[in-house]
């Protein structure tokens, strides 16, 4: 999927947005496997490159979330005293606020859009993030090895660099492929109602809000984009679960 996603235009050098008036609401067949919409245009090109603004987004707000999330959560964890303190209680207020009212307010103020969705993706998750690597960062600072360091004299910046990040990071890692999951559907969510990709742009979410008022006569305008966030979605939880356990069973032996 990544690969047909990357390389849409030499697997399928169709535009997504080409119409055909001679083919409106044509159901799958041999010239349009996935079928055409009420334009015409090919529903497998708008599969794909919907695939790629979907799963795009998604990977940009969790990687928004995780490279951010993990500065402060570790300036936090590592500092501990009053920056610690400061820091918890914006953390604090920021999770007083539901994750849905957030990503409403952040859309209300910029505008619908993808640019605004990851924002707002990143900006409602980040505290979590932030709450996690704080975690890991003092319950791994608090090891033989780094009192050890210390005692030779090892820097602040080189006990995160060399000791706390590269143990902490497969958790991160993991945290950031289990967080996709959810930013990939609150991503077609917001799109599905109207808040995130508009119109022409081939969204998996767009693209099912666009098909849902076609479904008694036109059911490969819902079934089709509806099954590629399923599968990528399962996909994705399929891969977290796949790094957990080599991750566990290579600690363990």
């Amino acid at each position: 999927m990544v690969l047909a996603f990357t390389f849409i235009e030499s697997v399928l050098p169709v535009s997504p947005l080409q119409t055909d008036y001679n083919s409106l609401l044509q159901p799958p067949d041999s010239s349009h496997w996935f079928g055409t919409d009420y334009l015409g245009r090919d529903v497998l090109a708008r599969v794909l490159w919907g695939g790629r603004y979907s799963l795009g987004v998604a990977f940009s707000g969790a990687m928004v979330t995780i490279l951010c999330g993990s500065l402060i959560g570790l300036i936090a964890g590592y500092s501990g005293g009053i920056t610690d303190i400061v820091l918890m209680r914006i953390v604090d207020i920021w999770l007083a606020f539901p994750t849905l009212l957030i990503l409403l307010s952040v859309v209300s103020i910029l505008g619908p859009g993808l640019l605004t969705v990851l924002l707002a993706l990143g900006i409602s998750a980040m505290p979590k993030c932030i709450r996690v690597v704080r975690g890991l960062v003092i319950v791994t600072k608090r090891s033989d090895y780094i009192l050890a360091s210390k005692a030779l004299g090892a820097s602040g910046i080189q006990i995160l660099r060399f000791h706390i990040i590269p143990n902490i990071a497969p958790f991160i890692i993991l945290y950031a492929v289990i967080q996709l999951s959810g930013f990939l559907m609150l991503t077609s969510g917001l799109s599905f109602f109207g808040l995130g990709a508009q119109p022409p742009t081939p969204e998996w979410g767009a693209l099912l809000n666009e098909g849902r008022s076609f479904y008694r006569h036109s059911w490969w305008l819902l079934v089709f984009p509806g099954l590629a966030l399923f599968v990528a979605g399962l996909w994705i939880n399929f891969l977290a679960e796949g790094l957990r356990e080599i991750w566990f069973t290579r600690h363990t032996d």
